[in-house]
């Protein structure tokens, strides 16, 4: 669905599974280093979008630096 819908790039698999997986299981944080397909405002407004419109989770995407406040 994130692959078909836009929320990552075509060939992002990787990516698109590691939003499903957080978002499915309701994990409060997904931790990732990746600004380009995960870790940035556009992919996150799209995510939050997608997974609203579906009544799915939204897990709080964000970097290491941020989730151990340093």
């Amino acid at each position: 669905m994130y692959l078909e819908k836009g929320v990552v790039p075509p060939g992002n698999a990787e990516d698109a599974a590691h939003l499903a997986f957080a978002s499915i299981h309701e994990m409060e944080y997904l931790c990732t280093w990746n600004f380009k397909h995960l870790a940035n405002v556009q992919a996150l407004r799209r995510l939050r979008t997608l997974n609203e419109s579906q009544g799915i989770f939204i897990p709080q995407v964000c970097t290491p630096e941020e989730l151990l406040g340093e």
